[in-house]
């Protein structure tokens, strides 16, 4: 990365946290959402003073366990939005390895050694997964914001059922029982 950084000018970690420092609740995205969800980020804090962040996985494999951790530390919610729909699966390949790795922290803890950093269950977040752009569907402010009601409780999924109901998982941009969208449409670009 170091030498990239010196011929590009922008240099890289294994994670981007964008304004996490104070969020109680983060998205965490891979690839070309990051701007999406930045923008929407910024429209939250600034339009509805709420403490939202996004963290953006640089790298996938391989999966970089302990900078997420440590990134979701302490945090209340993690949206986790992904580009692909595994029906089948228990959760979605980053989903998937966000639950592993912090289940890993939470057995370091438990167990007092390991190579991850340690996380009690009181450090360790709600997740709540997503699945964006299925069917080369567009990724819109409003399901970004929709995701965010959803986790908040302000939004309900087509079928009716809400986060409190033990929900955590929901889809965008295609309609569909589990769909989320927020009623509110900025122009974010």
């Amino acid at each position: 990365y170091q030498d990239f950084g010196e011929l590009t000018g922008r240099y890289y970690g294994l994670v981007t946290e964008y304004k996490t420092e104070d969020a109680d609740t983060v998205f965490v995205s891979l690839g070309s959402a990051a701007e999406n969800i930045e923008a929407a980020v910024d429209y939250l804090r600034e339009r509805r003073g709420v403490t939202v962040g996004s963290i953006h996985l640089n790298v996938f494999r391989p999966f970089p366990e302990a900078a997420v951790v440590k990134a979701l530390a302490g945090k209340k919610n993690v949206i986790i939005l992904e580009r692909t729909d595994e029906g089948l699966a228990g959760d979605n390949p980053l989903a998937r390895d966000i639950r592993v790795a912090l289940g890993k922290a939470n057995e370091i803890a438990r167990a007092g050694v390991g190579a991850l950093p340690a996380l009690t269950p009181a450090e360790t977040p709600r997740l709540f997964r997503g699945a964006y752009g299925i069917g080369s569907r567009d990724f819109r402010p409003e399901h970004t914001l929709g995701a965010y009601e959803f986790v908040v409780g302000q939004t309900a999924r087509k079928d009716g059922k809400l986060a409190k109901d033990g929900e955590t998982f929901f889809v965008l941009g295609v309609d569909h029982p589990y769909a989320v969208i927020s009623k509110d449409k900025p122009s974010l670009f």
